[in-house]
């Protein structure tokens, strides 16, 4: 079947270019499970056919189909996506329409989706360039083109992680001093009076102030770091069991930490609990 060509818009589908192209591609423990794709396309015959390539590919990813830009950035705000396919006209109605690239440059500002790969969907020639050189991009495929290409492309997009999420460091700045926090070591983060506490496994703790838990999920590149509660982030390598009754988290060294009511739905299904 990825003989037949797709008859859609002319594609340009741009991944993310390396900081250094020779870095080796490394995929996470939780890379496949945990995936994300959001899908902003006001076509949904050509939104279902990129969904089903996908679904192929593993049938459990998160595809979401949004043909409305505001709703889609809701999405990126509440959800961690890992693919981006964008269609850079939104707006038939509108000339010169590129609310596509709007949204990819306010997606690019986002500290965690400076790297996140994107595929875009378009006729326009033009993009292209503004595409390689400011949103990072390294290739494109144009139409006509066939359905093995589009898929290749896009699982290379899906198992493309431009970081080892096991080494990923969170880098504070104290007293003039910058320190290193590997993420693999943090067993629990909590805020209190204005500052955040991380936990680390040696038994040590760290605190930094006027940090958020939503700056610091939005600062690294971590899929290990949940967020429980209003003030509370829990790495998922730590946690022995969760009492979805009671509301309760047990991390190693049977720590308690309490789910929050507006945070349990969330929690339990980025946990896949």
């Amino acid at each position: 079947m990825y003989g037949i060509a797709i008859c859609v818009e002319a594609v340009y589908i741009c991944l993310i270019c390396l900081a250094c192209k020779n870095r080796v591609t490394v995929r996470s423990k939780w890379s496949r499970m945990d995936k994300k794709v959001l899908i902003l396309e006001d076509d949904f015959s050509n939104a279902d056919i990129i969904k089903q390539l996908i679904k192929e590919y593993d049938k459990c990813i998160k595809v979401y189909i949004e043909s409305n830009v505001n709703n889609a950035y809701a999405l990126v705000m509440e959800n961690r996506i890992h693919l981006f396919v964008i269609d850079i006209i939104l707006d038939t109605s509108c000339q010169g329409d590129t609310s596509g690239i709007k949204f990819a440059e306010s997606v690019r500002s986002i500290a965690k989706y400076k790297y996140t790969p994107m595929v875009f969907i378009t006729a326009l020639k033009d993009p292209e360039i503004y595409a390689f050189r400011e949103l990072h991009c390294y290739g494109y495929l144009e139409k006509p083109f066939f359905m093995d290409q589009a898929h290749k492309l896009l699982i290379d997009a899906l198992e493309f992680n431009h970081a080892d999420c096991s080494d990923t460091v969170l880098h504070f700045r104290k007293d003039g001093i910058l320190y290193p926090i590997p993420c693999r070591d943090i067993v629990y983060a909590q805020s209190i009076d204005h500052s955040m506490c991380f936990y680390l496994r040696n038994k040590t703790t760290f605190s930094v102030y006027y940090k958020t838990c939503r700056q610091i999920l939005e600062e690294v590149e971590y899929d290990g770091l949940i967020q429980c509660n209003r003030g509370t982030i829990v790495n998922r390598g730590y946690i022995k069991n969760v009492d979805v009754s009671n509301g309760m988290i047990t991390l190693e060294g049977d720590v308690k930490v309490e789910i929050g009511r507006r945070y349990k739905k969330k929690f339990l299904e980025t946990l896949k609990w």
